[in-house]
């Protein structure tokens, strides 16, 4: 990811949570989707949590 452009299109936070989601969905440790879902609801983002994923992927498909 890092050899990419990534880094200059998203921010540190949205590739690290990218990182997060595709480990997990090699591990399937938790439902990422769910723990999203509560991280925004508590922290009231504009960004609606379908969208966010939708960015997470084209991120994950950069590298």
């Amino acid at each position: 990811m890092m050899l990419t452009d990534a880094p200059l299109l998203y921010t540190p936070g949205q590739l690290a949570l990218a990182a997060l989601y595709k480990s997990n969905s090699a591990l399937s440790v938790l439902d990422f989707e769910r723990y999203l879902e509560s991280v925004f609801s508590r922290q009231h983002f504009d960004c609606p949590v379908e969208q966010f994923i939708q960015i997470i992927s084209s991120i994950n498909h950069l590298g």
